[in-house]
């Protein structure tokens, strides 16, 4: 993985684009008034940044051992299933209130297993 990385920054030094992967992309142009027009070389700079980044995150994938192709897929599908248990649980935890005649123990074992 290291000399993968390596690779890609001594690659990246000779095409002069090692700055796309370093620095943050600037904020998109936006309109606030209809009337307002965005300056042509901004909007043209705004798109080269995109462009040139999207080249690199291609380049990255394109790079990568299949394993690590599979790895980054399965990590995609698995963050998103962890995301949609974690909203589920949180549902369930602030739907879930002590009741009166309730035991307090038996409403904290409730509360430690969501």
């Amino acid at each position: 993985m290291a000399n993968g990385y390596r690779n890609l920054r001594i690659f990246l030094i000779g095409e002069k684009k090692l700055p796309y992967l370093e620095h943050p992309m600037s904020a998109a142009p936006v309109l606030i008034l209809p009337a307002q027009v965005v300056a042509p070389d901004v909007l043209a700079a705004h798109t080269r940044w995109v462009d040139t980044q999207q080249e690199i995150a291609c380049l990255m994938l394109v790079s990568m051992i299949p394993d690590l192709q599979k790895n980054m897929e399965l990590k995609t599908i698995f963050s998103q299933q962890a995301e949609q248990y974690l909203l589920e649980t949180v549902k369930a935890f602030h739907a879930c209130k002590h009741k009166e005649e309730q035991f307090v123990s038996s409403y904290i074992l409730k509360m430690m297993e969501l």
